[in-house]
């Protein structure tokens, strides 16, 4: 995983609960900008992820979002819905590739 990887899936751990996180906790957090989270935010955007964003509140998904890693997919394509699965896996590997 590349450290970038590393901020997107911070962001998107930060925000999983969802409720708001300042930017600024966001930046700290990571020892980056509040600019870099921005274009962070943006991507991830991109990639399908629903995220509020309030001035003076900070940023926010839409729902909570139940995080899988690698291993909970794997395990997954060995169960009943390998469509399902599949799909998680395409989107974990253009979020960390």
């Amino acid at each position: 995983m590349t450290p970038e990887s590393d901020i997107k899936l911070h962001i998107i751990n930060e925000l999983s609960a969802g409720q708001f996180v300042s930017g600024q906790e966001l930046a700290d957090s990571m020892s980056v900008t509040r600019s870099a989270i921005a274009k962070h935010i943006k991507v991830i955007r991109e990639l399908g992820l629903d995220i509020y964003s309030v001035k003076g509140k900070g940023y926010r998904l839409s729902e909570k979002l139940s995080l899988l890693n690698l291993e909970t997919i794997k395990e997954g394509y060995t169960a009943n819905n390998p469509i399902e699965t599949a799909s998680c896996y395409r989107f974990h590997k253009r979020l960390f590739n």
